[in-house]
């Protein structure tokens, strides 16, 4: 497994919670990039960036962090070796991206339930 090879990989992001962000059942996912990992095989996070930011309670996120739901593999594992994983996003507004966006900076704001896939959904 190489992070490097997780750099600019197109995702496709589907929301489940909350229910006022996700799609119409059966609606196309969002696109997103990843844009940066914390290169721990253990934790597996990702930074990623939707082409169509989030506008969550007047702030609009384009940034998230995500981490796999359950534990086990990280969430770079889970893509790399199954395509497709179930993922906790947590927003970063567009004005306050933090130095290291893997730290404990996350204080309340969007946190969103999806799963995250390698390939969009038939």
């Amino acid at each position: 497994m190489s992070f490097q090879s997780l750099l600019n990989l197109e995702l496709f992001l589907a929301v489940g919670d909350p229910w006022e962000l996700a799609a119409e059942p059966g609606g196309p996912p969002r696109r997103a990039v990843v844009k940066a990992t914390d290169h721990d095989i253990e934790r597996g996070q990702l930074l990623i960036e939707v082409d169509i930011p989030f506008d969550f309670r007047g702030t609009e996120y384009e940034s998230f962090t995500a981490s796999a739901r359950y534990e086990g593999p990280g969430l770079a594992w889970l893509l790399l070796e199954q395509g497709t994983a179930v993922a906790n996003l947590y927003g970063i507004p567009r004005d306050k991206m933090p130095s290291d966006p893997f730290g404990d900076w996350w204080r309340g704001g969007l946190g969103i339930l999806g799963s995250l896939s390698t390939k969009p959904r038939d």
